[in-house]
């Protein structure tokens, strides 16, 4: 998972009672300042197939 990758959410896995697996998501704290500078360095990594696949 590309979010748990980047550091940005952490994964657990538990069983339930009747043996089931469920996998829990929780977001870490973050922080990441967006400036038009940052912006202009991300731009050349963003594509069309990325954007319609994260939608």
């Amino acid at each position: 998972m590309k979010l748990k990758g980047a550091g940005l959410v952490s994964g657990s896995l538990e069983l339930s009672n009747d043996g089931k697996a469920m996998k829990f998501y929780e977001l870490m704290d973050f922080n990441i300042p967006l400036s038009p500078e940052t912006i202009a360095k991300l731009v050349p990594t963003l594509s069309a197939k990325a954007q319609i696949s994260d939608e």
